[in-house]
């Protein structure tokens, strides 16, 4: 945090002297061009005292900021937006939305998160993780078009020098969508997940990530290793570039691509399984309304059915004597039996 409050004091004495010299040579009298100044960084910098926050962190109190935590500055950034495209100053507007995004990418459309909740419980997929699929399909291992994807998709930084800026600069996460109780209940809900499912000698290393994301970068760019802290191993080794990324706090942007895959290629598995169950059924229930190709086409087999069948007739203690590896099954049996035997003359 000392290297962003460094570099957030250096940028307002940059407003503020550009704006200074401006209205100096507009003709302003000092005073004047002090209070132009002023104005101005608060303007561009913004002003996160609660005197000049919305009404969403001040109207509901202690409870309200605990929700909207870390969110000011994505506020503010919109209150900005809004501004600017009032303003109706169509040069300044190209100009701060065209470097805006350019450095943000996907992410710097304001709240485009929102709408990922909503595409899953349509098709099970993050409109988010759609987009950034057809984008990569589109790049393939063409070089040009890499490069222009991960602009697309991160941001400038990540073709240049490998960062991903997207989360720290853009606002897409503006409206909380993974967690609507706010960092600091997700916090205390993480610390619980480290502390049941870590052993004695990760507990502490996963609970440190927990209460500090900057550890966290800083453990990895110290060890030179990628840790998983969901699993509590050390995965990939990062090059010299990523460990110094890390340490300054930034997402190296092969990190965020192998994340934006896993999520693509999870909720692809997902959907093809439950599309292979929904035609396996359809066919049970009525064999005229599914045709030979259409089974082809989900490589399902005439055991597949067959199979299905089977665990439709099943009880739920059958299922847990006949699924499971021979190991699981010699240990579940006693209590399979109970189950049976709790089930009998309940028809």
């Amino acid at each position: 945090m000392d290297m962003f409050n460094r570099m957030d004091k250096y940028t307002r004495r940059v407003a503020a002297l550009h704006a200074f010299r401006k209205a100096i040579a507009e003709g302003k009298s000092q005073t004047e061009a002090e209070h132009i100044a002023s104005d101005f960084v608060r303007e561009t910098n913004f002003d996160y005292s609660d005197k000049d926050a919305s009404q969403l962190f001040t109207k509901y109190g202690t409870l309200g900021k605990l929700i909207l935590q870390f969110k000011k500055y994505s506020i503010k950034e919109l209150e900005f937006m809004y501004d600017i495209m009032k303003s109706g100053n169509k040069k300044e507007m190209a100009r701060f939305l065209g470097s805006y995004m350019t450095m943000a990418g996907l992410m710097g459309i304001p709240g485009i998160s929102l709408a990922d909740p909503f595409a899953e419980w349509i098709n099970n997929k993050k409109a988010t993780d759609s987009i950034k699929e057809t984008i990569m399909e589109w790049a393939g291992n063409d070089k040009t078009k890499k490069q222009l994807a991960l602009l697309a998709m991160y941001g400038l930084p990540a073709p240049t020098i490998g960062a991903d800026f997207s989360r720290n600069i853009g606002i897409g996460d503006l409206v909380p969508t993974d967690n609507f109780f706010g960092p600091t209940f997700g916090t205390l809900g993480n610390m619980m997940e480290s502390f049941k499912n870590h052993n004695a000698n990760n507990v502490l290393l996963g609970m440190a990530h927990d209460l500090s994301p900057a550890f966290a970068n800083y453990y990895q760019g110290v060890t030179g290793k990628k840790h998983d802290w969901a699993k509590g191993v050390d995965t990939r080794d990062y090059s010299d570039k990523e460990r110094v990324l890390k340490m300054l706090g930034f997402r190296p942007i092969l990190d965020s691509v192998n994340s934006d895959m896993s999520s693509i290629n999870y909720a692809n598995s997902q959907n093809e399984k439950s599309s292979k169950k929904q035609l396996i059924y359809q066919y049970i229930n009525d064999p005229k309304s599914v045709s030979v190709e259409e089974l082809k086409a989900m490589n399902i087999t005439k055991k597949n059915i067959s199979d299905a069948k089977k665990a439709l007739d099943m009880s739920a203690s059958d299922k847990l004597k006949h699924y499971g590896t021979k190991a699981s099954k010699a240990k579940n049996k006693e209590k399979a039996d109970k189950f049976a035997g709790f089930e009998e003359e309940l028809d």
